[in-house]
Order: C-alpha cells, then sequence, then structure tokens
C-alpha cells in the first residue's frame, strides 16, 4: 500500500491528525475523516479516502481552486504542498500505511465494482486498494 493517488499517479491534497490516541487503528481514521473534513468543510473538496500509518491519518480530498482551511478541522493540520489528484483513488504509490478509499457509485475505477448490499456487519465498509 502507501500513498493514495488518483488514475494518474498524482496525489491527493489532505488534512492530517498526528494523534494517534484519535485512530487507534484504521477504522478510527476513517471516522476522522468521515466527521471533518469530510462533511464538506473545505470548499466542495470531495473526500476521496485515507491513509493510515498507526502515527498518521490522512484524510484525502480532491484538488480545489484554494488552498486547504487550516482551521476547518480541530486538531488536524493540512498537507503542506499543492498536490493535483482528482477523482476515485486507483492507485496506490508504495511507502508505509494503508491506503484505503470511499466505496459509492462516484468513486469507481476501471474495473471496480460495487460490492452487493448486504446488512451491516462489523468489518470496515471501505476496502484497502491493493
Amino acid at each position: 500500500d502507501g500513498e493514495c493517488a488518483d488514475s494518474n499517479s498524482k496525489q491527493y491534497d489532505y488534512m492530517f491528525d498526528n494523534k494517534p490516541v484519535n485512530f487507534p487503528d484504521a477504522e478510527g481514521c476513517g471516522n476522522i475523516c468521515a466527521i471533518c473534513p469530510g462533511q464538506d468543510q473545505q470548499a466542495n473538496r470531495v473526500l476521496r479516502g485515507f491513509l493510515y500509518r498507526g502515527d498518521q491519518c490522512r484524510c484525502y480530498l480532491d484538488d480545489g481552486p484554494a488552498d486547504l482551511n487550516a482551521f476547518a478541522c480541530t486538531g488536524m493540520f493540512r498537507s503542506p504542498s499543492d498536490n493535483l489528484g482528482t477523482g476515485p483513488i486507483c492507485n496506490s504509490l508504495g511507502g508505509a500505511g494503508e491506503c484505503w478509499k470511499v466505496m459509492d457509485s462516484n468513486s469507481l475505477c476501471p474495473g471496480d465494482s460495487l460490492p452487493p448490499s448486504k446488512a451491516p456487519t462489523k468489518s470496515p465498509s471501505n476496502n484497502p486498494t491493493s
């Protein structure tokens, strides 16, 4: 796994939390991202997924016309550079951590399909990319 990337292998802008007490596992990281910035706190940027690596949780967002708002999510920081990733997570670039993508009908890459609907389970609903 490692850094998440779009279909053109471009990395995403991200918000991150580096206090592991806030995200004890990948599911906790996903929950943080779903709350903020996943509720449109970043000027219509779509939450595409997240990276969990034990010491850091990164919430990946589509590229946008303005810098990320560093104050939108309490306790989180914004990525230091302007990455250009847009659209669904289709690649991972290697390195430390687990790349997870949000799965819905707008996040499919070539060859992807949504899993059949079923009753909720205790396992995370997001699927890691390969």
